[in-house]
């Protein structure tokens, strides 16, 4: 009998803890504690496509807006501007809109197509202060990576606040094209 009362204390207990953390959202929310005071803001959330062929043209600007949450904790909080993530999304087929990967591709951060693409990208600033609720304008010029690598890459800018409690967001996104030279121009 006080095997069985025991047990019932103890599940009873778990359950609690479980309904209590749900109430919370935390049981359902991975990385919470990284947006605990809200995430940056993009605009617009997709910029311009920018396309070169041939390896040719260029250099090419694109801007955006980051916004800094209104309830962040900080006073000011500085951060970065960065390519967080790289997806090969179609194949450059001749076609306008290419032939699309399903499922599309992730380019590894650590691998020369990753630090190709990114090396043709800057930003300017490449950093910036943000106050609650406060917002910033980022240029980001491209330029040709050079001949190869066809097809289309759908790159995430981020702001980074690193260890400051605020969320990157989900970025703004850019389509770069790298189309290969049309064979019935010349």
């Amino acid at each position: 009998m006080k095997q069985s009362s025991w047990l019932l204390r103890g599940l009873a207990s778990l359950s609690l803890s479980l309904l209590a953390l749900a109430g919370t959202g935390l049981a359902s929310r991975p990385n919470a504690a990284q947006t605990a005071h809200g995430s940056f803001s993009y605009e617009p959330a997709s910029l311009t496509p920018v396309t070169f062929t041939d390896g040719l043209g260029g250099p090419f600007t694109r801007s955006y807006t980051v916004s800094a949450p209104k309830d962040q904790e900080q006073s000011s909080v500085d951060a970065d501007f960065k390519i967080s993530e790289i997806i090969k999304v179609a194949e450059d087929d001749g076609t306008a809109d290419g032939a699309k990967l399903n499922p599309p591709v992730a380019i590894d951060p650590k691998s020369d197509l990753y630090a190709t693409l990114a090396g043709a990208i800057s930003f300017n600033p490449s950093t910036a202060k943000f106050s609650p609720g406060s917002s910033a304008t980022i240029d980001v010029k491209l330029s040709s990576p050079g001949y190869g690598n066809f097809g289309y890459y759908k790159i995430k800018l981020s702001a980074l606040a690193q260890k400051a409690g605020v969320g990157a967001g989900d970025g703004s996104s850019l389509l770069l094209e790298l189309r290969a030279p049309d064979p019935f121009e010349h």
